[in-house]
């Protein structure tokens, strides 16, 4: 089976940030999508508005 995977969005911003991305979790349901960086900061955002609806900071 060959199966091909094409990006559905493209999430633009501080690329320091997007490049230091170590986890990811996607919720189809609600549209959200989930990610851990190494600045220690985890936010979530929609996929229906593209914007990141939390943003928290994790450090100590």
């Amino acid at each position: 089976m060959n199966q091909s995977w094409y990006p559905a969005h493209t999430f633009n911003g501080d690329s320091s940030w997007f490049g230091g991305v170590r986890s990811l979790s996607i919720n189809p349901s609600r549209q959200i999508i989930a990610c851990g960086s190494d600045d220690n900061t985890i936010r979530l955002w929609d996929l229906n508005t593209l914007t990141a609806v939390i943003h928290k900071n994790i450090s100590n």
